[in-house]
C-alpha cells in the first residue's frame, strides 16, 4: 500500500493526544496563571484518550489498504502473509517491553510515586491472570473484570488494553473477509459491527450509576466490541476512499465541506468533559469522533499538498507511534523530576520530544530489521 503522509499526520496527532492525556494524569506540572489557557490545556489533556480512538480508525484504514494491495486482493488474503505481517510488526517490540517492564519494575517499584504511577506491575494473586491476559492479548478485559477502577496496575501495562481489542480483531479479520467475497456485503458486516459497538457502549454507560464519578467506568472503552466498531469505521473509510476517490478528486469544494465538517465534529466532542454522569457523552463520544475522522480523511484525501516536506517533521511522532504508545510511560517516569513543577505546555514539549526520539530510534535499531526477518522467515511474499 502506497505511504499517504495524511495519515502520519493524523496518527502524530492522536499519539499526541495520548501523552497529553497522561502527563495530565500525572498531574506534576504546574498551572497556568491566565486562565484561557488554563482551561485549552485542560480540555486538551482531559480528552486525550481520544487519540486511541483515532488509532482504532487509522489502524482500520491501513490493514485493509495492505490486503487489499496484496497479490490475491482484499477478498481472498493469503493468512500465511497477514499473520506473518501481524507477527512481525507486533512482537519484536510488544517483547522487549514486557522484559524492559519486568526489568524497571524490579529496580524502581515502590522507590517513589512516579514508579507507582508509571511502572508497577500488579500484585497479589492477579499476577498469573495479568501475565495470561499479555499472552492472549486479552487484557482489555483483565482490565474490566480485575477491579471497579479498571487500573489495577501501572500506566506502562495499562496501555496494552488497545493492543489487545486491534489483535483480537485482526485474529478474525482475513478469515471474515474470505467469506464476505464483495464489498457490498462487508459493508453490511462492517455497518453492524458498528451498530453493536454503539450499542455495547450504551449498554455499559448504562452501569455508570454503580461507581463513584471519580471513578472511570472501566466497561465502557475497553469492551472488545467498542473497539471492533471503531477499527470498523476504518475498515468502511477504505472502502469509500477507493470508491469516491475520482468523484471527489474532481470536487474540490465537496472534499472542503467534508473535511471542515468532519473536524467540527472531532472538536465539539473533544471539547466537552463530562463533569458529571453525562449518559450520551460516554455512549457516543467515541463514534462520534471516528465519524469525524471519517469525514475529515474522505474529504482530506483530495487535496493536495500532502507530500510537501514542510509536514515531514510534523509526520514524525506519527511515523513512530506504536513505539512511542509503548515506551512513553517509561519515559515519563525518567523525566518526572525534571518535568515536576515545570510549566504545562514545557513539559509537554520535553515529553513529547523524548518520546519521537527514543521511539525513532527504537523503529530503526529494532522494530524495522525485527519486522524483516520475521516475516523472511515466516515466509511472507509482501514487502516490508
Amino acid at each position: 500500500m502506497k505511504k499517504i503522509p495524511l495519515i502520519d499526520l493524523v496518527r502524530s496527532f492522536s499519539i499526541l493526544a495520548v501523552l497529553a492525556h497522561h502527563l495530565g494524569l500525572a498531574r506534576i506540572t504546574a498551572g497556568s496563571s491566565w486562565s484561557p489557557l488554563a482551561i485549552l490545556w485542560f480540555k486538551i489533556w482531559a480528552n486525550g484518550h481520544f487519540g486511541v480512538t483515532l488509532f482504532f480508525v487509522i489502524s482500520g484504514f491501513l490493514i485493509t489498504g495492505v490486503i487489499a494491495s496484496g497479490p490475491r486482493g482484499l477478498f481472498n488474503p493469503s493468512y500465511g502473509d497477514f499473520y506473518a505481517r501481524r507477527a512481525g510488526r507486533i512482537f519484536p517490540l510488544l517483547t522487549f517491553i514486557c522484559l524492559l517492564g519486568l526489568l524497571l519494575d524490579h529496580l524502581f517499584t515502590g522507590a517513589s510515586s512516579a514508579s507507582d504511577f508509571c511502572l508497577r506491575l500488579p500484585q497479589g494473586p492477579q499476577m498469573p491472570l495479568f501475565w495470561l491476559s499479555i499472552v492472549t492479548f486479552t487484557e482489555n478485559l483483565f482490565k474490566i473484570f480485575s477491579g471497579p477502577q479498571g487500573y489495577p496496575h501501572s500506566l506502562y501495562w495499562g496501555v496494552l488494553w488497545s493492543l489487545a481489542i486491534e489483535e483480537q480483531f485482526y485474529l478474525f479479520y482475513p478469515w471474515v473477509l474470505k467469506r464476505l467475497k464483495n464489498r457490498r456485503r462487508m459493508t453490511v458486516f462492517m455497518l453492524t459491527m458498528i451498530l453493536v459497538g454503539i450499542l455495547s457502549m450504551v449498554i455499559a454507560s448504562l452501569f455508570w450509576h454503580k461507581y463513584p464519578i471519580v471513578v472511570f467506568n472501566p466497561a465502557t472503552p475497553y469492551n472488545s466490541f467498542a473497539g471492533f466498531g471503531l477499527i470498523a469505521i476504518g475498515c468502511l473509510l477504505y472502502l469509500a476512499v477507493e470508491k469516491f476517490r475520482g468523484h471527489l478528486a474532481s470536487h474540490t469544494r465537496l472534499c472542503w465541506v467534508l473535511s471542515l465538517a468532519g473536524l467540527g465534529l472531532i472538536a465539539v466532542i473533544y471539547w466537552h468533559v463530562t463533569v458529571s454522569i453525562d449518559f450520551w457523552w460516554m455512549a457516543l463520544g467515541d463514534t462520534l469522533v471516528a465519524t469525524g475522522l471519517f469525514m475529515f480523511l474522505l474529504g482530506a484525501m483530495g487535496w493536495k499538498g500532502w507530500h510537501s516536506p514542510l509536514w515531514r517533521p510534523f509526520s514524525w511522532p506519527g511515523r513512530f507511534s506504536y513505539g512511542g504508545y509503548l515506551y512513553h510511560s517509561a519515559v515519563l517516569f525518567f523525566l518526572w523530576p525534571l518535568l515536576s513543577g515545570m510549566n504545562a505546555y514545557g513539559a509537554f514539549g520535553v515529553f513529547a520530544l523524548a518520546v519521537t526520539l527514543i521511539s525513532g530510534i527504537s523503529f530503526y535499531a529494532l522494530e524495522k530489521p525485527a519486522n524483516s526477518f520475521i516475516r523472511k522467515t515466516l515466509g511472507s511474499s509482501t514487502p516490508v
